[in-house]
Order: structure tokens, then sequence, then C-alpha cells
């Protein structure tokens, strides 16, 4: 599936809305300790060096096989943490 969003601002309001939390905490539940079922999001803004991906029992590949990755810890925990660091270090 790919979404197209308006903008950041849009993108964020619907990853922190009620609908998208209680289905993301349910497919959690029932997945987190399954190696069945992958899943992965890649984020690009339209800004040099702003873009994210996100693996759960995923091989690597995309974003992360051609760049790196890095693991998620408290000072990057968000999407907006991960975003705005990439283009303060651009």
């Amino acid at each position: 599936m790919v979404q197209y969003w308006g903008s950041e601002e849009e993108l964020h309001a619907y990853s922190k809305g009620q609908k998208h939390l209680s289905a993301w905490k349910t497919f959690n539940q029932k997945a987190r300790n399954s190696d069945a079922v992958g899943i992965y999001h890649e984020t690009y803004l339209i800004s040099p060096g702003q873009s994210e991906s996100i693996y759960v029992n995923m091989p690597e590949f995309g974003l992360a096989k051609a760049l790196g990755r890095k693991a998620i810890i408290p000072a990057n925990s968000s999407a907006r943490q991960r975003l705005n660091k990439q283009e303060q270090s651009s």
C-alpha cells in the first residue's frame, strides 16, 4: 500500500489519532512474537535527508539496505524526532 499525505503535519496527526493507535496496538499484540507477518514503512519528505524506515520481522532492504540502519532509542522514538534529526545533520 502506498499513501500520499498533503503535509507532514497531516501524517503526524493521523499517526497519533485514536483509530490508528488502536489498530497498531492490536496488530502489535497479535504479531509481535511471531515471524509469520512482517511489516515495514518508509517515510519520505520532499527535502534531502528526510526519510525513515521501520522494519519489524523483515529482512533489511530498501532504505535500510542502501543507507544502513540505526536502533530506535528514547532519543529517536518518534518519527518527528527521527526526521528532524536527519534534517539537522544534513
